[in-house]
């Protein structure tokens, strides 16, 4: 073999292991990245959180779909597979939860329910907030509310327990260091107070069996969740050192979709007192 065969030959040697060397670097750089977003698959299906939800209901299963989809398109950060769901179905307008409690058990992973024979709103949030038991918090959302926005739920747990110093009654000059009992997602913008609503929101565990314990059922739970004065007195169940935070501070990001659909099947509440309301009556169709 002549020289200049034999450094051609090399020449075609070296260009070969180049070649391979190449080939093996791909494939261990293509490797390296599928490993890089399997890591990052896991870490973010593990950053998802667990939560206990409660939901006061009625015969609606349409409206229930709706609210449940948009939260569990839109509230980003929690595993609803894994969460449980505590709804109590009141019968209105009609006596037949089969349908309402399907759509339940498409959204979450557990779902316990209760059915009473007669609907009573302050009895189904009774029931609601005795339930939860393990957990520090849970989400509250009746069945009419849907969420317009992407809103990660972190925000609302690093919120929740939180004290800051308001001014309590407002208007008053006097300041006072409150707790963050609740973190409402916003409605409506012209909220600009501290007051505690049932709104969708991130409840704190103990504040609510509390107050679940203390409550009239007789009564407006909304109305009792606030201080007492001379339009509320059926209020001041709690201590005023408990507030609610409205977030985010000037966009309402959650919208009732209730309203319309109580008026479109002639259902209103059973008083006109806002004191008193704690049902609905269905009207006789004209």
């Amino acid at each position: 073999m002549s020289s200049t065969e034999r450094r051609r030959r090399r020449k075609e040697m070296r260009e070969m292991r180049a070649r391979r060397k190449s080939v093996q670097a791909e494939y261990q750089r293509q490797q390296n990245e599928k490993r890089i977003k399997r890591g990052i698959r896991r870490k973010k299906k593990s950053s998802l959180i667990s939560l206990d939800f409660c939901t006061t209901a009625c015969c609606r299963p349409d409206i229930l779909a709706r609210t449940y989809s948009s939260f569990t398109m839109r509230l980003l950060g929690v595993n609803f597979k894994a969460s449980t769901l505590y709804i109590n179905i009141d019968p209105t307008p009609i006596a037949d939860p089969d349908r309402t409690i399907k759509i339940a058990k498409k959204y979450f992973g557990n779902v316990v329910v209760n059915t009473p024979e007669k609907p009573n709103f302050s009895k189904a949030l009774q029931w609601c907030f005795s339930r939860p038991k393990h957990d520090k918090h849970f989400f509250y959302l009746q069945d009419d509310w849907i969420l317009l926005q992407h809103f990660n739920i972190t925000h609302l747990v690093d919120t929740l327990g939180k004290c800051i110093t308001v001014e309590r009654p407002r208007h008053s000059g006097v300041e006072r260091r409150c707790r963050i009992a609740v973190v409402n997602l916003r409605a409506y913008k012209s909220i600009g107070d501290y007051r505690i609503c049932l709104s969708p929101g991130l409840f704190n565990t103990k504040w609510a069996n509390r107050f679940a314990a203390r409550m009239d059922v007789d009564y407006n739970p909304e109305k009792q969740t606030r201080n007492k004065c001379a339009d509320n007195p059926g209020g001041g169940i709690m201590t005023c050192y408990h507030i609610s935070l409205h977030t985010p501070s000037h966009k309402a990001i959650v919208e009732d979709i209730g309203r319309e659909w109580m008026k479109k099947h002639n259902i209103i509440r059973n008083t006109t007192e806002p004191m008193r309301f704690n049902g609905w009556k269905v009207l006789p169709d004209e």
